[in-house]
């Protein structure tokens, strides 16, 4: 006789319980367990994997569509390729980090630096063989994809080894195989470098379930993710994404992220290109951006391009180096609804070069105040896009409030794009600075704010100080704006200072 230990899902986090089963003869294990030996033949089962397994290998030696429970505990340096319906859960406290313990006392002093040898990682290069990414200027080591964490604090990795020459910097020599530290590490001191490129590899696999697991510190390349959904159909929830060095989640056709935490990422929190049906819901995507990425480049929270029937449902979007929300060419039939969108650099949500969208319900508070962003910074920023509903929102404390932007880049994008047909109703707006809420038309087309349907309706107001509140080519006050047949019978709320 002997036990079985069979998991049952419990509700959400996958809390896991275990049931005793004695019986005389085997038919079926409910979970595998021990080296990568197993056959491939037969039905889905489950698999443990433990800390010291090699995920990969467990994986590509169970059945297609088995469900791997990921144990308790720091597993450093794993990847999978999921097949066809393949289920990762992590029981409570499951950890998988891209990084790799370093010893403090491996390096050795050297011309007032400190050195440690025999490192050989290589970065992740472009086809033209650079490092990957539009840098910041004096952040262009940045763009090599490995992270040096020290006391859980990421070292500023700086451009060459002459520019070294204090605590808090490091330089990776990848042609002598030398990581290099601009004072001596305390030998008790925690201290990790990130490695591993990421933790699902993209793949064409349909069904796909991932949760419950928190993913830390990958080296992973800008416009890469730490979870790449390759195939259809994934679903991503009670997922941690934290700290590693590219984008924290690449989604593809039908993904829904839901219930997760992506933050602390290097470039970007959340991304997507030319997927359909995605959902994002209940998801805190906050702080990403952290590295020298230019944010008009790509940085930021989310950026969605070519994509089609998004939802962006119920999540909070927070202090990051970028836009919040931004969509970026391309994109059609998106719905914003119902999210908290605050303290973001640039714009908290940006509709750019797009069709067909609507944004409505969200709370949209101090974003754009980043420094040197201008007129760029913005609660709601839509910019040469088309069809696009702006409705019940709440804004406060932005740089700009709600602001419409008509450019001239047809020879980038063709004649499809202007805009046009973009309708700003019912949304309570409190505006604090001179033209922060209107139209600006960047050429000679006047007919933008005439003849392309672009309206301003039934809102409600509150002046807080600015004069010449309203944007209408120019900014205008109150009076100048209805007379231009915006909000028409509106009559906004003073609070002292106002006009």
């Amino acid at each position: 006789m002997f036990a079985v230990l069979c998991p049952a899902r419990g509700p959400r986090r996958h809390r896991w319980r275990f049931v005793v089963v004695v019986v005389l003869v085997m038919l079926s294990a409910c979970t595998a367990t021990g080296p990568a030996d197993r056959a491939t033949t037969g039905g889905p089962t489950t698999v443990r994997l433990e800390v010291g397994d090699r995920f990969d290998r467990v994986v590509a030696n169970s059945p297609v569509g088995s469900t791997f429970v990921i144990a308790t505990g720091v597993h450093r340096r794993q990847f999978v390729a999921p097949r066809d319906g393949d289920v990762f859960v992590g029981e409570d406290g499951a950890v998988v980090s891209g990084a790799t313990v370093l010893d403090p006392a491996a390096f050795r002093p050297q011309g007032g630096l400190w050195v440690m040898e025999d490192r050989h990682e290589e970065p992740f290069r472009a086809d033209n063989g650079q490092l990957h990414g539009a840098m910041e200027d004096g952040r262009a080591r940045d763009a090599a994809n490995h992270d040096l964490w020290v006391d859980d604090v990421r070292l500023q990795h700086v451009e060459t080894l002459d520019d070294l020459d204090q605590a808090g910097e490091w330089y990776f020599d990848y042609g002598s195989d030398q990581l290099w530290l601009g004072a001596r590490p305390d030998e008790s001191t925690p201290m990790e470098l990130a490695v591993q490129p990421d933790f699902v590899r993209p793949t064409d696999a349909e069904d796909v379930s991932i949760s419950n697991v928190t993913l830390r510190r990958f080296a992973t390349p800008a416009q890469h993710g730490v979870i790449h959904a390759g195939g259809p159909r994934w679903t991503i929830s009670d997922v941690a994404v934290e700290e590693s060095h590219g984008t924290g989640i690449v989604v593809g056709d039908d993904t829904v992220l839901e219930d997760s935490i992506v933050v602390d990422n290097g470039q970007l929190g959340v991304g997507a290109d030319g997927a359909r049906g995605v959902v994002v819901r209940n998801t805190e995507i906050a702080r990403n951006g952290q590295l020298g990425y230019l944010w008009a480049w790509e940085a930021g929270g989310l950026k969605f391009k070519d994509t089609a029937d998004t939802r962006l449902e119920g999540n909070h979007v927070h202090d990051n180096h970028g836009p919040g929300i931004w969509y970026d060419l391309g994109n059609t039939a998106a719905l914003v609804d119902g999210n908290r969108v605050e303290d973001n650099d640039v714009m908290g949500i940006f509709y750019e070069i797009s069709s067909d969208a609507t944004i409505r319900d969200n709370e949209v508070l101090g974003n754009g105040h980043a420094e040197g962003i201008g007129t760029l910074g913005a609660g709601i920023f839509v910019s040469i896009s088309f069809d696009v509903l702006i409705e019940g929102n709440i804004t406060a404390g932005n740089n700009q409030e709600i602001v419409l932007v008509h450019a001239d880049r047809r020879e980038e994008i063709g004649e499809e794009y202007g805009v046009r047909d973009v309708v700003v109703r019912r949304n309570r707006v409190t505006i604090d600075n001179d033209g922060s809420v209107g139209l600006y038309v960047d050429t000679d087309e006047d007919e933008y704010y005439t003849d392309r349907g672009n309206r301003f309706e039934d809102n409600t107001y509150v002046l807080d100080g600015c004069e010449r509140c309203f944007l209408w080519e120019e900014p205008v006050d109150l009076a100048t704006w209805q007379e231009l047949g915006n909000d028409l019978g509106v009559n906004p709320e003073i609070r002292d200072g106002g006009p």
